[in-house]
């Protein structure tokens, strides 16, 4: 499944390395605030997609292994173009090349980055890049006008799945 992601946007790519990331405490904070937010928005807003992040220079480690927060705000080197939120694409090509972790790789040459499980909720579609600090009122993270990338801007609503290195 994560090699058919990776190819769909990244045909030539070559998948080097995929590891399940396995850390209670995230998958415990995660699993409790999908169930509020599926208490709260109703099992047809809760809208849960599998995306990529590319952590930059953010060891990923940092990511997974953190037991605080996982995709935590404090890794975002700078606001991007809607705020301070922590960024997803459904496309390998968007957050590979761009963002993927190079310093970090077990090859050389090689990129990582994380397949995630993300809880999006109710998701409101910009237009144009906003400078916001959280989703608008009544919506729970928001996408941009080509509905490839997903902003949320609480970090126990992902769940990192797979650490990926591709070259």
């Amino acid at each position: 499944m994560v090699q058919r992601r990776l190819l769909e946007t990244l045909p030539n790519a070559t998948l080097l390395y995929v590891e399940r990331i396995q850390n209670p405490y995230l998958a415990e904070r995660y699993v409790l605030t999908k169930l509020l937010m599926r208490e709260t928005r109703g099992e047809e807003n809760l809208n849960t997609e599998l995306l990529f992040h590319g952590t930059s220079c953010t060891d990923p480690e940092k990511i997974y292994g953190n037991i605080d927060a996982g995709f935590d705000l404090q890794f975002a080197k700078e606001r991007g173009l809607y705020g301070n939120g922590i960024y997803f694409h459904k496309d390998a090509n968007y957050s590979g090349p761009n963002y993927a972790n190079t310093s970090t790789a077990k090859d050389s040459g090689g990129r990582v980055m994380l397949l995630a499980e993300v809880v999006l909720g109710r998701i409101c579609k910009f237009t144009c890049p906003q400078s916001v600090i959280k989703a608008p009122d009544g919506y729970d993270s928001v996408t941009d006008s080509s509905e490839r990338m997903r902003i949320i801007y609480s970090p126990h609503r992902a769940y990192p799945l797979y650490l990926i290195e591709y070259k």
